[in-house]
């Protein structure tokens, strides 16, 4: 069933099957994103240095466009997460709101109102005091796959085509996303968003060239039978 705070993108709530596949545990980090421009000689679109510093290096890397992330994917073997693939890591097979469960707690992830001051004096300082966390910080933010930081932290890149009305004909099975598109889909909460962006349902977009101060991603790999 539609979760009651789902917003028109999220519906009609719908069963799927997906191909078994791998998902990071962790976002990419700053020390990830540096060895691939290192080693590829890969030159980004976002300004992913803007926030770059020894301090943070174990960081999630953000400002980085849809297209940086995608190459690193490439680069590591791997690909983005399909939405599909993002949220099922995120909810499990429970259909949670949140990958720890039902009840919101603003010191369970990162995000705009995360107010324990142990959390808060490891963020680096990006806007109104708060800024990312190294992945795992928070221990409560772990989905029932153990993957870590799915409710806040970063938003993720996802590898879909963003389309509102997506869901009303999707595939049941392994859903790719439209065709084509003028956004790609972003998933996750961050330390900039309010509770109603960390729900695993939640869905929105931004442009291949945005590189927004909490725009980072994690790579999968489907598992080849």
């Amino acid at each position: 069933k539609d979760d009651q705070q789902a917003k028109q993108n999220e519906k009609p709530a719908h069963r799927i099957k997906l191909d078994a596949f791998y998902i990071n545990k962790y976002e990419v980090t700053y020390r990830q994103f540096k060895k691939f421009l290192h080693e590829s000689g890969y030159k980004p679109a976002g300004n992913w240095d803007r926030y770059d510093s020894p301090e943070y290096l174990d960081h999630p890397v953000m400002n980085v466009t849809f297209l940086d992330a995608q190459a690193y994917c490439r680069w590591a073997g791997l690909n983005l997460p399909t939405e599909a693939q993002w949220e099922m890591a995120a909810r499990g097979t429970e259909n949670r709101k949140y990958p720890w469960g039902e009840q919101w707690d603003p010191n369970k992830c990162n995000n705009s109102e995360t107010n324990n001051p142990d959390i808060m004096k490891k963020m680096n300082k990006i806007q109104d005091k708060r800024g990312s966390l190294p992945p795992g910080s928070i221990p409560a933010d772990v989905s029932p796959f153990g993957i870590m930081d799915m409710a806040g932290n970063i938003n993720e890149w996802c590898s879909d085509w963003y389309k509102s009305s997506y869901y009303k004909n999707s595939p049941s099975l392994n859903p790719q996303g439209p065709e084509k598109g003028a956004e790609r889909v972003i998933r996750g909460g961050s330390w900039s968003l309010p509770p109603s962006r960390c729900r695993a349902s939640a869905r929105w977009s931004g442009s291949v060239e945005s590189d927004l101060d909490d725009y980072g991603f994690r790579c999968a790999l489907i598992i080849k039978k």
